[in-house]
């Protein structure tokens, strides 16, 4: 619920941003139709998933997941930083 309410956010300002501009053109029927398509896939099929594993089980654990990636990916952004800056001992 928390990514579905950021990549809303996120949509929004790109949105104000963008509509003043009129840069963003509309999009493909098609494209509208396959991802459409791929999402009434994901979302009928989530009870024969259910039947294995809760929904909610899955989203606690991509949640988990999603921060541990992210915590994995800054420590490295920031180890890399700290490679970089030029330390001099004599």
């Amino acid at each position: 619920m928390i990514v579905e309410a950021l990549v809303n956010l996120i949509t929004v300002v790109i949105k104000l941003l963008a509509v003043p501009f009129n840069i963003l053109p509309d999009t493909p029927s098609a494209v509208v139709d396959a991802v459409n398509y791929y999402f009434d896939l994901i979302f009928s099929n989530l009870d024969f998933l259910n039947f294995f594993v809760h929904v909610d089980t899955l989203k606690n654990v991509a949640t988990i997941a999603i921060i541990v990636w992210t915590v994995d990916k800054t420590f490295s952004l920031l180890m890399w930083i700290i490679h970089k800056l030029p330390f001099s001992i004599e």
